[in-house]
C-alpha cells in the first residue's frame, strides 16, 4: 500500500484478492516451521489492518463508557485481553470481576497491566454470582462481555436460563459473549499413511484433552467421509492415542457433577 499506513505481515495478492500470511511469524517460525496460516479477504476488498485504532482524528473524544467484563474461569490470558481490546480498540474504560475458579491470579493481571490501573482505566473486583449479578445490573455499566455458558448469558439477558423464541431482552445495554461451541474436527480424505495418521490423530487428542478440555474451542465432533477407505484404520489409530493419553484432572468447578 502506498498511503503511508501500517502494512499486515507477509501481505500479498493473488488476483483480486488480498491474501496474509499471518502465522507463523517471528520466533514461533522456530516452533511452527510446518505450519501456515492464512486470511484471505474477500475478492475486491482492501485490507484494512489497523484501521480501528487509525480511525481516531484530533478532534476524537472518549464517550465515557464503562464496561464490564465477567472473567473467563478457564484461560487468564482471555481476561487480559479482553481487557486490552476494550481499552485500545473501543475506548472504554473496564471494570473486571475475576472468576471465583481463578481469582487469584488477578494480583498478577493487575501487575502486568499496572500502567492502566495506576492510572485508573482498570479496576478488578472479586466474588461470586451475587457480586455479578449487581455489576451487570448497575446504572454505570453500559456493556457487558463474558466468557462462560449460554445459562448464564441467558440469565443476563433473559433473566431465565432457559429461554423461549421470541424471548425480549431485559437489558437494554450491549452483552457479547464467548461460550464455547461443538468445535468440528473435518477430515480430507486421501492415501494417508500410517504416520500422517499418527500424526493427526495426535493432534485431535490434544485439542480434545487440552486443559483437561475447559475451552472454549475444545473438538468436540469429529466428521470423517464415510466411504473413505482408510476410515476404520484411522479411527483405530485415534482410539488407540486416546488410550495412551494419561487422565485428567477434571479441575474446573462443577465439571464432575455436570458429566453425570
Amino acid at each position: 500500500m502506498s498511503d503511508g499506513q501500517p502494512k499486515p505481515v507477509r501481505l500479498r495478492k493473488k488476483g483480486d484478492r488480498y491474501i496474509a500470511d499471518v502465522f507463523p511469524k517471528g520466533m514461533a517460525s522456530l516452533l511452527f516451521g510446518d505450519t501456515r496460516f492464512e486470511l484471505w479477504l474477500q475478492e475486491g476488498k482492501e485490507p484494512t489492518q489497523g484501521r480501528v485504532y487509525r480511525r481516531k482524528d484530533s478532534d476524537f473524544e472518549p464517550d465515557g463508557h464503562v464496561f464490564l467484563v465477567l472473567g473467563a474461569g478457564n484461560h487468564i490470558n482471555v481476561v487480559v485481553l479482553d481487557i486490552l481490546h476494550k481499552l485500545l480498540c473501543d475506548d472504554e474504560v473496564v471494570v473486571v470481576k475475576m472468576n471465583p475458579q481463578n481469582a487469584f491470579l488477578g494480583v498478577y493481571v493487575q501487575r502486568a497491566l499496572s500502567p492502566f490501573f495506576e492510572r485508573g482505566f482498570v479496576s478488578i473486583v472479586y466474588g461470586g454470582v451475587s457480586q455479578g449479578v449487581y455489576l451487570c445490573q448497575h446504572d454505570l455499566i453500559d456493556s457487558i462481555h463474558l466468557t462462560g455458558s449460554i445459562q448464564t448469558y441467558n440469565q443476563i439477558v433473559y433473566g431465565n436460563q432457559n429461554p423461549s423464541i421470541g424471548s425480549v431482552p431485559l437489558t437494554n445495554k450491549r452483552v457479547t459473549a464467548e461460550l464455547g461451541c461443538v468445535t468440528p474436527a473435518i477430515l480430507v480424505p486421501g492415501d494417508w499413511s500410517t504416520s500422517e495418521m499418527e500424526y493427526v490423530a495426535s493432534l485431535i487428542v490434544a485439542g480434545l484433552t487440552s486443559n483437561s478440555a475447559h475451552s472454549c474451542c475444545a473438538l468436540e465432533c469429529l466428521i470423517v467421509l464415510e466411504n473413505w477407505s482408510k476410515r476404520q484404520q484411522f479411527l483405530d489409530v485415534l482410539k488407540s492415542k486416546l488410550n495412551e493419553k494419561e487422565r485428567q484432572v477434571a479441575w474446573y468447578h462443577g465439571s464432575a457433577k455436570k458429566s453425570k
